[in-house]
């Protein structure tokens, strides 16, 4: 398990375990309006890995965009809102952390340029 300090205390609780082995978030609509709520989350529970911030605000930068590209481009063939999920785990044996945005829809061609794909290549080292 991980541990993390908070005021000077050690406290091995905080990390990714068993009972909290990461974030999900199932059936997000796939609107501009609910993404914001989503990395608020996300950055949330990014400060409880060993991470630093920069590392952080890439990673829900990336995830972010992501979002975006669900938001702008998936569900333009149909009617309503769509969802997506959005799963986040991380291992502490292997210090790596794994994020995934999935969606049911389809990909339509951007009909602005598309920066957000390249951030959220750019991100993966």
């Amino acid at each position: 398990m991980l541990d993390a300090t908070h005021d000077g205390v050690t406290d091995s609780t905080l990390g990714p375990s068993v009972q909290n082995p990461g974030l999900v978030m199932s059936d997000v609509p796939a609107d501009a309006l609910c993404i914001g709520a989503v990395r608020r989350a996300l950055a949330a529970w990014l400060r409880i890995l060993p991470f630093d911030d920069a590392r952080r605000a890439d990673v829900v930068l990336a995830v972010y965009e992501a979002m975006a590209n669900v938001v702008d481009h998936a569900y333009l063939d149909t009617d309503g809102v769509g969802t997506m999920q959005i799963s986040a785990t991380y291992s502490v044996d292997l210090g790596a952390l794994d994020v995934t945005v999935a969606d049911l829809g389809r990909w339509k061609l951007p009909v602005h340029n598309a920066l957000g794909v390249t951030a959220c290549r750019s991100s993966r080292h």
